[in-house]
């Protein structure tokens, strides 16, 4: 049996600005991955299972889902032939809660069929293939999601810029709190470029500040100021509720977080429910989450750095 891994990924700053070209910060989340499982079939039938969404798809039939256009489009670009085999999804990520799914999906159905070849891709060559089904699942993706997916490392993303790896502080205290279910990303995307069309000036200053609050955040990250993080997190949050883009839970979150004396807390991802990442004081952190699950906030992952 071969296996394909890879991790979740979670914007701290930027998101929906970045898809009209302002920065944007994400990093991995290794607690919460998604696995491909590969195992050769005698028959020559190709099947791939995703027990979480409840499919089994054939490569034969279902030729338009994204999953079997990956599989076929590594298959082009590679000039190889992949072998019959049954892939199986083993995902602990969730669905439409800003993690990034559908990349991590992509990245490690990728892994898994080179590892069933034998042999490695280059990077560069796997985020196109990754991006090219993102926009099959968002329409409009910025290309944040497919890069921290693929590249596993804490980034500073600006479309059409150079990438811009970060050098993440090495005490790092965030959590993610659950806020009922996300929507759908292309539909969120759908309905913010609707009202941008008709406020294009109101819109625009939105996208500007949240991309200032994103620089201000990097340096603070550079220099390990997570005060002054926390504080941005906080400014992104507001102004992400001026876009229309988060919902009453995660807000009712991040002001119980504030309330709890958290550094900084807001929403992220596409937005309408959720997760809500939440940072703070080393000393506190233990302290913080047992507060926060107390109140009745699911955590979904913790990490210290």
């Amino acid at each position: 049996m071969m296996r394909g891994i890879a991790p979740a990924k979670a914007i701290l700053f930027g998101e929906h600005a970045v898809v009209y070209g302002y920065p944007a910060i994400a990093f991995p989340i290794r607690q919460l991955t998604c696995e491909v499982r590969a195992e050769p079939r005698s028959d020559g039938r190709t099947l791939i299972h995703a027990p979480q969404t409840s499919e089994i798809l054939d490569v034969q039939t279902d030729q338009d889902h994204p999953l079997v256009v990956l599989w076929q489009l590594l298959q082009e670009t590679q000039k190889v032939t992949l072998p019959a085999a049954d892939f199986t999804v083993h995902s602990k990520i969730p669905i439409a809660a800003g993690f990034g799914s559908g990349a991590a999906l992509s990245t490690a159905l990728i892994d898994a069929c080179m590892k069933l070849l034998g042999t490695a891709i280059p990077l560069h060559q796997q985020n196109e293939m990754v991006y090219q089904i993102e926009k099959r699942y968002h329409g409009t993706p910025s290309g944040i999601d497919n890069h921290v997916v693929v590249y596993q490392k804490p980034l500073f993303f600006q479309p059409g810029a150079k990438l811009e790896f970060l050098h993440w502080p090495q005490t790092f205290p965030i959590l993610s709190l659950q806020c009922g279910k996300g929507a759908p990303t292309h539909q969120v995307l759908a309905h913010l470029r609707k009202r941008r069309r008709l406020q294009p000036q109101r819109f625009e200053q939105w996208f500007a500040a949240i991309g200032e609050t994103t620089q201000a955040a990097k340096m603070a990250l550079v220099t390990g100021d997570l005060v002054e993080v926390g504080k941005r997190m906080y400014e992104n949050h507001a102004l992400l509720q001026q876009l229309g883009v988060s919902s009453p839970l995660q807000d009712e979150a991040v002001e119980c977080a504030r309330s709890l004396g958290a550094l900084g807390a807001k929403m992220s991802g596409a937005g309408w429910g959720g997760q809500v990442l939440v940072l703070a004081d080393a000393d506190s952190f233990e302290e913080l989450t047992r507060s926060l699950e107390q109140q009745g906030w699911p955590i979904v992952f913790r990490d210290l750095g």
